[in-house]
């Protein structure tokens, strides 16, 4: 039996993962570096000079954001998994 991916979670797991750097708090690495993203922090934002360019003062961890990407995809599945079985378990009960 083939398992597919589902393109609609993994749509909601990418924007959910992309709003989360914007919505969550940062998670401060030292005193020059505060990482955004949840779970895992994969945009980097460094302290440097004022008047730079935000280009060299930023690192974007292509890893750490697949990981996050992946989370909360396996998350929304597994839920999605619950919610059929419960939907199916309530209408046994009623028939």
């Amino acid at each position: 039996m083939k398992k597919s991916i589902k393109r609609e979670f993994l749509y909601i797991s990418i924007i959910i993962t992309i709003l989360s750097t914007y919505m969550l708090p940062c998670q401060r690495i030292s005193e020059f570096q505060k990482a955004f993203g949840y779970p895992f922090g994969w945009f980097t934002v460094f302290n440097d000079t004022i008047g730079d360019i935000i280009i060299k003062s930023t690192q974007v961890n292509v890893l750490m954001l697949f990981f996050n990407i992946i989370a909360w995809y396996f998350l929304i599945f597994f839920i999605s998994a619950i919610y059929i079985k419960f939907k199916q378990n309530k209408e046994l009960r009623i028939n």
